[in-house]
């Protein structure tokens, strides 16, 4: 499986979002498919 996320460079993002998204995606992955 293949995901791409595409972020706006217009702004900067807040620091600790990167990590923040990161963590995020991995969970509702993690509960949606198993072995992730």
């Amino acid at each position: 499986m293949r995901i791409e996320l595409v972020i706006s460079r217009a702004k900067q993002l807040p620091e600790g979002a990167v990590p923040a998204l990161e963590k995020e995606l991995i969970t509702r992955l993690q509960n949606q498919y198993e072995n992730c």
